[in-house]
């Protein structure tokens, strides 16, 4: 019985944790799919704790902490546009043994996989588990003698003696990554035979938060989503032999600050590990990051798809931008960054981008930031007005609590978007009524002590507060009447 679904393999011990490679692999099982006329792909991911990480990323990524790093990623599997399920592991011969009862049934295209897996396990399982795989394998092979002629195709006698043999695992490893992920050039040529190819799709089940924080964060706004690399903040992700990739700190903070004023209507939002941003720039009121209302990389991947442009450099989230239709300009770009995606060097664009997607080779500096977001958006220098730029500083708990629990998305999981002083005095305020109702409580059941207490408790935490919360002056004032009262 041939499969609707083609099987797509990612094992943490051969491929990387990366960003840009889960979202590229993510591209390249999509176009599998199409070429092989299946309805979606099902995903096999191996977390085993013996098998953290491939040999370019144990340095970092050990037994203790190689889950973490998975679910920081996790997110990006989300992406697939051609996505079925997605089927997680944390042995490996669990899953074998879930691939040996698929390849009785699978197809030649399947087969070609799961075979290419099972060479690159050669020496790494045991022997009779593996045995029964091939042996899967070989019997459908032998019933089949079309099969057989694909097999020997897809995989010749001379590569099949040769791989587990006289290859060394970094040449395996590397065939195998170039073959399921790192080249770009099928892709240029799936695009060029077929026009186009598979966009990358928002994370599952992040559309509702992101669609509450542009109505409510980012209404009337830019959105420009953009990617600073500073990895010698992140000593937590190590990496320091890719400093040289790093971006040009004070050009992009002189950037976004002039752009505050230039373009009030632009909306930055900062993306990835908070770890590698620096506090100077989230400082900036025209600058935010969804990680500080608790979302995470599939919320980043969602919001770049609805926004406006992305700016950044040739790395993780450049990759979801390649692979979308949203404007965007690819900074820091090198030879490398040419040879992994297949053009000449000094190419302006990608075989499959449009017109409105461009590579950048100049050295970032903030005039170049500032000419990019402006060609970007076609914006021109605007001044803002008081009534854009003054907000009223009167402390409504009613309205707060309105705008709190009256979602624009009613399958949204946040509503905490907001970082500003009024917000936070407000959401204070809120969390302080239950205090005050009690010493109200207190005053009415003649307890002036005990009301007393609760306030001065109050005034000492959040003295500049009270003086401007109506409902603690009130309740202050009624107090000494009732002292007053009493004295008289």
């Amino acid at each position: 019985m041939k499969s609707n679904n083609l099987i797509a393999i990612y094992d943490f011990e051969f491929f990387p944790y990366a960003l840009g490679d889960v979202l590229t692999w993510n591209v390249r099982t999509a176009m599998r799919c199409e070429e092989t006329g299946k309805s979606s792909v099902d995903v096999y991911i191996c977390l085993d704790k013996e098998h953290p990480a491939s040999i370019y990323q144990r340095g970092l990524i050990n037994p203790d902490n190689f889950e973490l790093f998975f679910n920081e990623l996790y997110g990006a599997f989300g992406t697939n546009p051609r996505l079925g399920n997605i089927y997680i592991f944390r042995q490996r011969d669990a899953m074998l043994e879930t691939l040996e009862e698929i390849a009785a049934k699978a197809d030649e295209h399947n087969l070609e996989a799961i075979n290419d897996y099972l060479a690159m396990l050669k020496d790494k399982v045991s022997d009779g588990l593996l045995r029964k795989a091939y042996n899967i394998i070989e019997q459908k092979i032998r019933r089949n003698a079309l099969m057989k002629k694909i097999i020997q195709r897809v995989v010749p006698e001379q590569i099949q003696k040769t791989v587990g043999n006289s290859l060394s695992d970094e040449k395996r490893l590397n065939d195998y990554f170039i073959k399921y992920v790192y080249s770009h050039e099928s892709i240029n040529q799936f695009a060029a035979q077929k026009g186009y190819i598979p966009f990358l799709q928002p994370s599952l089940g992040c559309g509702p938060d992101i669609d509450e924080v542009i109505a409510r964060q980012f209404k009337g706004k830019k959105i420009v989503p953009f990617h600073l690399r500073l990895r010698r903040l992140d000593v937590g992700y190590g990496g320091d032999h890719t400093y040289t990739r790093d971006s040009d700190f004070l050009e992009w903070y002189d950037f976004l600050r002039e752009a505050g004023t230039k373009h009030p209507e632009v909306q930055f939002v900062v993306l990835g590990r908070l770890q590698e941003k620096p506090l100077e720039i989230l400082r900036l009121p025209n600058v935010t990051s969804l990680r500080i209302y608790g979302m995470g990389l599939g919320h980043e991947l969602t919001l770049m798809l609805k926004s406006d442009l992305f700016i950044g450099t040739s790395s993780g989230f450049a990759a979801l931008a390649n692979f979308s239709a949203i404007p965007y300009f690819i900074t820091k770009m090198n030879p490398g960054s040419c040879h992994a995606y297949a053009i000449p060097e000094g190419a302006e664009k990608l075989p499959f981008a449009n017109e409105n997607q461009k590579l950048v080779y100049e050295k970032e500096t903030s005039k170049l930031l500032m000419t990019l977001l402006e060609a970007g958006l076609e914006l021109k220098e605007t001044v803002p007005s008081a009534e854009n730029t003054s907000i009223s500083q009167e402390i409504n708990i009613e309205n707060w609590l309105k705008l709190h629990t009256n979602p624009f998305h009613s399958s949204r999981t946040t509503s905490r978007f907001y970082k500003d002083e009024k917000y936070r005095n407000e959401e204070t305020a809120y969390l302080l009524l239950p205090y005050l109702e009690k010493a109200r409580e207190a005053v009415e059941n003649n307890e002036p002590e005990t009301a007393q207490a609760i306030l001065l408790k109050l005034k000492n935490n959040f003295s500049d507060l009270c003086n401007r919360l109506p409902e603690y002056l009130s309740l202050e004032k009624r107090i000494m009447q009732k002292a007053e009262e009493a004295f008289e």
